[in-house]
């Protein structure tokens, strides 16, 4: 999730007349770690491969936001793609330097 669209989820919020919910900001959309780290690779141009370890107790295998509420009461939905913002950040002279 992009903070341009975390602020603008709530500066849609703040300028509705919705008291007291709770709204989830998200993309909707779930996403594996794996599914991450090839964004990421495919992003950064290199030929890598990703490694697994041993699962752990605790160990989530995707996160998905229920954003029906948001986007029923605030019509919201985020903007900024994930693979795009990663590109993004990655193609970044400051990125590449550290």
């Amino acid at each position: 999730m992009h903070i341009d669209d975390v602020v603008q989820a709530n500066i849609s919020a703040m300028g509705s007349s919705i008291n007291h919910k709770f709204l989830n900001v998200g993309s909707g959309l779930p996403i594996s770690i794996l599914d991450l780290a090839n964004l990421i690779i495919d992003a950064s141009g290199l030929s890598l491969k990703p490694t697994h370890g041993p699962e752990l107790s605790g160990d989530v295998r995707s996160t998905q936001a229920d954003t029906q509420l948001i986007r029923k009461l605030l019509n919201w939905e985020p903007k900024t793609v994930l693979s795009d913002w990663l590109t993004t950040i990655i193609s970044n002279k400051d990125f590449q330097d550290i």
